[in-house]
């Protein structure tokens, strides 16, 4: 696990959550549980919780995610987490002769996810209004055709709806090979056709700039591409290849422009004349 600032932040976070939800959690019902919260082994008991909770959730990588990206898989990952820490630490507490009732757990396990997850989500809404707030100016956001619908794609049409200064533009369409892609969205944003359009759909929806993001795809066919590419006078882009990148990378993620080493990229290559003097 990378340790930072942010890395501090949200184990202290879940340590102090986790103290709350189950004091919460034993004087939710009518009655408090008054047993539980004079115990002179509460803090131990609860603090016992606490250390599975941090290392469940570093164990399941959830302090080095970039949380201003996260989605429906991070919420998933987040929930089995916290499912899995609270009946480990029930279990654990029950063999060593701690009774607490099943319900202090099972709110507990609401809480905690409610306090836990809502402070990670908080990274993506606050960095979402930031980004809302000092977007680009009109003149620097081209209207963009994003070839490749997969994850640098998904990564590439995200960073730009937010008004990323590193990945400028405006998605306006996407292609991609795969057949079963066609007609589909991704982030919102129409997978239209396969790369041999591009020139089709740069003048259809006056394209301005291309971003490349297929950095696995092989020499050949990134040749192939960029053939395509220079037959329009747009802008022409890429981006490294996310699968290649740590979670904390991800946010200094710019795009670059298409440079000659691309073409070779360990295979021999004819370069074109009108490549050559572009």
């Amino acid at each position: 696990m990378r340790f930072t600032w942010r890395t501090a932040f949200l184990v202290i976070w879940d340590i102090l959550a986790t103290y709350l939800a189950l004091t919460l959690a034993s004087i939710t019902p009518i009655t408090i549980d008054e047993e539980i919260l004079v115990s002179t082994d509460v803090l131990f008991n609860f603090g016992i919780l606490a250390i599975i909770y941090v290392g469940m959730f570093m164990a399941f990588r959830l302090y080095n995610n970039l949380w201003e990206y996260a989605s429906v898989q991070e919420m998933s990952q987040l929930i089995l987490a916290t499912i899995i820490a609270t009946f480990l630490g029930a279990l654990i507490q029950f063999v060593g002769g701690v009774r607490l009732p099943i319900r202090v757990y099972f709110i507990a396990w609401v809480l905690f996810l409610f306090f836990s997850g809502g402070m990670r989500f908080a990274f993506r809404f606050l960095y979402h209004g930031k980004s809302i707030i000092e977007r680009p100016p009109p003149a620097s956001r081209l209207r963009t055709l994003i070839v490749g619908a997969g994850e640098t794609g998904s990564l590439t049409i995200r960073r730009m709806s937010t008004g990323d200064y590193a990945i400028q533009g405006v998605p306006i369409i996407a292609v991609d090979d795969d057949p079963h892609k066609k007609g589909l969205r991704i982030n919102d944003i129409q997978v239209a056709g396969t790369t041999s359009q591009i020139v089709e759909y740069v003048k259809r929806f006056n394209i301005e700039q291309i971003v490349v993001a297929i950095p696995s795809a092989s020499a050949e066919d990134r040749k192939r591409i960029y053939d395509i590419c220079l037959h329009t006078n747009c802008r022409l882009l890429t981006l490294p290849n996310v699968r290649d990148l740590r979670m904390d990378e991800l946010d200094n993620v710019r795009l670059r422009k298409v440079d000659l080493n691309d073409l070779l990229a360990r295979e021999e290559v004819m370069l074109n004349t009108r490549l050559i003097s572009g």
